[in-house]
């Protein structure tokens, strides 16, 4: 992103321009300020005991985008979360809710386990900074005895719906 002057309003302004379709969309127009970048990176929300919180979609847990999971995951996420209130409505039932988080936290479990086991087949750019930083998190999840540390505290969620997640 340095690399390619992103940060600025005239850096971003110039790559813009580069553009042969966005740019006749975007036309003159410049953005108000500094484009803000976010980290794309997998995470899901912690679950606080007693907290009258429901998080959905990527609120709840957001994947890698390349996985292109999102449309899909958002989708079954709203879907069993309407079962959820639906229940907990009609007769105090809070299992709905805890079946819930339980769904949200084993698809993010079995999402982290295939994409850890995608990543560890590509050879080719291992010593390339992005691939390097994916070995060295797993490393340092395994010598703290953590199968997987991607869990966001709930103190962070305005934080994680500034980046695009929504609450």
């Amino acid at each position: 992103m340095r690399r390619l002057d992103l940060r600025s309003q005239v850096g971003f302004a110039r790559r813009l321009a580069e553009t042969r379709h966005v740019t006749n969309v975007a036309g003159a127009s410049l953005p108000l300020e500094a484009p803000t970048l976010w980290p794309a990176s997998s995470r899901r929300v912690a679950h606080v005991e007693g907290l009258p919180l429901l998080c959905v979609g990527d609120a709840a847990s957001c994947y890698d985008p390349v996985a292109g999971q999102g449309i899909l995951k958002a989708l079954q996420s709203g879907i069993f979360a309407s079962y959820a209130i639906a229940d907990a409505l009609r007769g105090a039932d809070e299992r709905g809710l805890q079946r819930y988080a339980f769904l949200v936290e084993r698809d993010f479990e079995v999402y982290c386990a295939a994409h850890r086991a995608f990543h560890a087949l590509e050879p080719r750019w291992r010593t390339r900074p992005f691939w390097c930083r994916r070995q060295e998190d797993r490393k340092k999840d395994r010598q703290e005895g953590r199968q997987d540390d991607r869990t966001m505290p709930v103190t962070n969620l305005a934080e994680h719906a500034q980046a695009g997640g929504a609450t």
